[in-house]
């Protein structure tokens, strides 16, 4: 076989996304010799290919980067860019947006081709910056149709370019332009046999009028585009899945518009893989035809949704861990989520309970009832918090009821009025420690209501981000408590809150969806807005009609040395410390109208509006310096002794705030205090 016969397989394979056991297998593996022969750099790019078809994230990328560095150093341009094409689609699959746009950036520098301008243009649609997602299809445009003879994998490239462009147009608001992006599709994909974008130019049109609410037009172009995606033979099934599923939310969405709830809950049940989309419009459904037991149902199959995905979080960050005490640690969380997981039934009922309960008292009973089945206790308390007071009117102490107890909730040596206060849970395991004790008490004393125990978790009971009350589960062994406890507590909480807005505003399906959304929006870590949620406000917040010289800032952090403080510590230790540098982000950057988001990884964003440029550095300055004299220990970083961050920021006036410019230059005044030498704070004017 020569080397033109092993490239074509390689391509075959390297530039679709697909993880299972299939023909592809196979067939590498019966070229093994071939890429052994052609040289080293061939061999790694089967490897890391064939490492994805089975599921092997880690060694995917492994073997991807060591095949660029052998290319590399072979001058072997070619598998080089095929290398890291590759790679930022198994990133970009991943939803690791920052290590796929490296990627292409990669190859982008080492020849500029359509398929790697295409992609970038992918990735900014995906955060909605799409002038930039434009001018990258534009250049993927004109190096396609400046070929006087096209490929057959380029003729289908210049397709996927035509239906990315028509997803920017409708983006954009340009529905007339995006239909005629949608009719050119399906045209050009007829005439090359392209079943796959005949389908997206369909699903195109039909989007465009569900958006016009010509919901029988819709229907019309949707059920063509599914019957096509399901008349491709056995062998493409696989490939067409995913499009499948986008035609399915499409018509579910649209009958439900269309007030045809019972259809849109079938076409919703025919998804093959359970998301975001199919909780969304099967709770939305069955709320319109006042089904609230199945809208309930739903709602705690999300919770199992919820939990099943973080179990797989940790099973692929598990993949990267190298130590045995990282592999310990990540062990004992999977079998902590397993727990949860499995007691998901006693949960479910419980939380069923609380939200069909009249009062209070039936709350505490169901809870009471039933937590000895999830985890062991002593003493259980409900607190309701009333004009700062925590009236604590439900509380069982070895199987008896006591009296009431309140508490005030500036009481310094309360632990629940550190909870209210903070709004956050407490979770000790060796209570008479006074250590522990004076992080939450002025007074670290053993004195409080009932008798003393050793363990205990103290967690409030919110609704966004009111504090209604103060739930307590504690019990008199020392380390009783483990994060999944907590969490169960959490969760119980969670369902406590909801029931009592119920009784107050008779909406609590309304509640239960806002919760969801909430979840959805905030970074599971560190608790605040994720990059979704900037993605969807930051325009809105640029294009808000506020007085003349209204000002606006965009501010990058990134930690210094991160992955030299992960390798150096683990990941574990590598969490608290982010947690602790967001704490401290959070005092100036995520009140008064400011906003803090994690932009990926260890890297933060920031929207401070309605202050000069002096004011914005002196306050950054402040917080880095607030940072550092957190002290901690940080000995593999070349800056100090101690975890340190960067920071750049722009400002830009009311008229010209365009915020994909200012989120750039933002970025470029990071890069710039990271190569000044890190640990400071860098302006960059617009």
């Amino acid at each position: 076989m020569d080397r033109r016969s092993v490239e074509k397989i390689l391509e075959k394979y390297g530039r679709i996304f697909y993880v299972g056991n299939d023909d592809r297998i196979n067939e590498l593996e019966s070229i093994k010799k071939y890429t052994i022969d052609l040289g080293r750099e061939y061999e790694l790019y089967r490897l890391a290919i064939l490492m994805a078809a089975k599921g092997k994230g880690t060694d995917t990328i492994s073997y991807s980067k060591k095949g660029i560095e052998e290319s590399i150093v072979s001058g072997n341009d070619y598998l080089a860019v095929e290398i890291y094409m590759f790679l930022g689609i198994h990133y970009r699959m991943k939803n690791q947006f920052d290590d796929a746009f490296r990627a292409y950036i990669g190859a982008l520098k080492i020849s500029p081709t359509a398929r790697c301008y295409n992609n970038l243009a992918d990735l900014y649609i995906l955060i909605g910056a799409l002038d930039e997602a434009q001018e990258f299809l534009s250049k993927a445009l004109h190096l396609l149709e400046s070929k006087e003879v096209l490929s057959e994998f380029e003729q289908r490239l210049l397709n996927i370019v035509y239906t990315n462009q028509s997803e920017v147009e409708l983006l954009q608001g340009n529905l007339e332009l995006a239909k005629s992006s949608g009719l050119s599709i399906l045209e050009y994909s007829k005439e090359n046999g392209d079943i796959f974008n005949q389908g997206y130019g369909l699903t195109v049109l039909g989007n465009i009028c569900l958006i016009k609410k010509e919901y029988e037009s819709a229907m019309n172009y949707l059920n063509e585009a599914d019957l096509l995606y399901k008349s491709c033979d056995e062998s493409s099934q696989r490939q067409v899945e995913a499009y499948i599923g986008e035609v399915l939310i499409l018509q579910s969405k649209c009958l439900y518009e269309w007030g045809k709830y019972e259809e849109s809950i079938d076409k919703i049940n025919q998804l093959l893989l359970k998301d975001k989309h199919y909780y969304e419009y099967l709770i939305k459904n069955y709320e319109a035809l006042d089904k609230k037991d199945e809208a309930y149902k739903i709602y705690q199959e999300f919770m199992t949704y919820i939990v099943t995905e973080e179990e797989n979080k940790k099973a692929e960050q598990k993949e990267n861990f190298k130590t045995t005490v990282e592999i310990y640690e990540t062990e004992k969380k999977a079998h902590e989520y397993e727990l949860l997981y499995s007691n998901t039934k006693s949960i479910g009922e419980i939380g069923r309970q609380i939200i069909s309960a009249d009062k209070l008292d039936h709350v505490l009973n169901a809870i009471h009832s039933h937590i000895d089945k999830i985890m062991d206790f002593n003493a259980l308390a409900l607190g309701v918090i009333e004009d700062g007071v925590i009236h604590f009117n439900w509380m069982f102490e070895n199987n008896e009821r006591l009296e009431p107890y309140e508490t005030l909730v500036e009481n310094k040596n309360s632990m629940s009025g550190w909870v209210a206060r903070n709004k956050k849970a407490i979770r000790l395991n060796d209570a008479l420690t006074r250590d522990e004790l004076k992080k939450y008490k002025e007074t670290p004393d053993m004195n409080w209501h009932g008798d003393t125990m050793d363990s205990m978790i103290v967690a409030p009971i919110m609704v966004k981000n009111e504090i209604l009350g103060i739930i307590s589960v504690q019990s008199s062994d020392k380390f009783q408590y483990s994060e999944y406890d907590l969490e169960v507590i959490n969760t119980l909480a969670s369902f406590i809150g909801v029931a009592m807005k119920n009784w107050q505003s008779k909406q609590a399906l309304k509640e239960m969806n806002e919760k969801l959304e909430e979840l959805s929006k905030t970074d599971a870590l560190t608790g605040v807005s994720n990059r979704h949620i900037l993605s969807e406000i930051v325009e809105d917040i640029f294009k808000k009609d506020l007085h003349d010289d209204h000002k606006i800032s965009v501010v990058m952090i990134d930690i210094d040395h991160f992955k030299e403080y992960n390798d150096t510590y683990g990941h574990i230790d590598g969490d608290r410390c982010i947690i602790e540098i967001v704490n401290q982000l959070r005092v100036k950057l995520d009140t008064d109208g400011n906003r803090l988001f994690r932009y990926g990884g260890d890297e933060f964003a920031a929207i401070v509006p309605f202050m000069e440029e002096q004011l914005v550095f002196k306050m950054l300055e402040g917080i880095r310096s607030e940072i550092e004299a957190l002290k901690i220990p940080n000995k593999k970083s070349k800056v100090s002794d101690f975890v340190t961050c960067s920071f750049g920021f722009t400002t830009v006036k009311k008229g010209e705030k365009n915020y994909q410019k200012a989120f750039y230059l933002a970025d470029e005044a990071l890069y710039k205090a990271k190569a000044k030498g890190k640990n400071q704070t860098v302006f960059i004017k617009d």
